[in-house]
């Protein structure tokens, strides 16, 4: 039995009781994205999709209940996933997959520390225009997210990170090298929040590149 193998049949055992087993299960799919990148996006969606009844509980509210498992699953997985840069290899099918975009940005309560802006700051610096605004349309939809100075910081900071996702060594004269599209692309963007002052303090960033 290979590695992968041995991890899948691990985690079918491992995934029946989530709130005990949540540290080995997160192992296990950071695992299988280095080996397997899709079928490890497709463990943490199938975790989603089998407990989604428990985090329903927790859609559209401003935060997690505590204890719950929506916590577990969607607000700590994302953190431990998505900053990872075995998640590259993912990006592009993550962007694409609506169920795992509507639950963990647009329904889910979006933490102060997520790492959604890898995602849509790599896609965009790699020419991935539509799956980068899908992610975007994705947290704008959130109706108790308003985070949007922060988040714009963030993916313009990673700019500087060339065509990599989470690399060692970044370049910061990158950021004001975008392409005019790249530039009008993320200025739409700004321009569609909707709080003055978050789209006023975002658009000090994005100025950056100009």
């Amino acid at each position: 039995m290979n590695k992968e193998e041995l991890l899948l049949k691990n985690f079918s055992v491992l995934k029946k009781n989530i709130k005990k087993n949540y540290e080995p299960i997160t192992a296990i799919i950071k695992q299988l994205l280095e080996i397997n990148p899709s079928i490890g996006l497709r463990c943490w969606e199938n975790c989603i999709k089998d407990n989604i009844e428990a985090i329903e509980k927790d859609f559209y509210k401003e935060d997690f209940s505590s204890d719950g498992i929506g916590w577990m699953l969607i607000r700590d997985m994302e953190y431990e996933l998505v900053g990872e840069d075995s998640f590259a290899e993912v990006a592009l099918e993550f962007a694409k997959n609506s169920f795992l975009l509507e639950v963990i940005y647009t329904k889910c309560p979006i933490s102060e520390y997520f790492q959604g802006s890898y995602v849509i700051s790599y896609l965009i610096r790699n020419k991935h225009y539509k799956e980068a605004e899908n992610v975007l349309s994705a947290i704008y939809k959130n109706k108790t997210f308003n985070n949007f100075s922060k988040l714009w910081e963030n993916i313009v900071e990673k700019f500087s990170y060339g065509k990599q996702y989470n690399p060692c060594v970044i370049d910061s004269s990158l950021i004001s090298s975008q392409s005019k599209k790249v530039k009008q692309l993320c200025l739409a963007w700004v321009e569609r929040i909707m709080d003055e002052e978050e789209q006023a303090a975002a658009m000090v960033y994005v100025m950056q590149m100009f």
